[in-house]
């Protein structure tokens, strides 16, 4: 299971720099190794950027759950565009 959330923390005339904050949890009984990509998607569902590398070779214990954080600068004018967010995972 994920929760991911953002906001914009800086912006400036050419950018707006996005912080993240992903929590995965793993319900299962062994360890999961896990990468992601914060995606930033737009009112109507299509992709406006994404951080690639949000987290990378993660190992979640079992039965646990851990937050990280990071960040993501998307230009201007597409960063205005930016309505949604979501964590895409997959496991090792």
């Amino acid at each position: 299971a994920t929760n991911v959330s953002a906001k914009v923390t800086e912006s400036n005339a050419s950018w707006w720099k996005w912080c993240w904050k992903l929590t995965l949890v793993n319900y299962s009984s062994d360890p999961v190794n896990v990468n992601t990509a914060v995606q930033f998607f737009d009112k109507n569902g299509y992709l406006v950027d994404e951080d690639k590398y949000g987290v990378q070779n993660a190992v979640l214990p079992a039965r646990s759950w851990q937050t990280f954080t990071g960040l993501k600068m998307i230009r201007l004018p597409a960063t205005k565009n930016v309505a949604s967010i979501r964590a895409k995972v997959e496991l090792q």
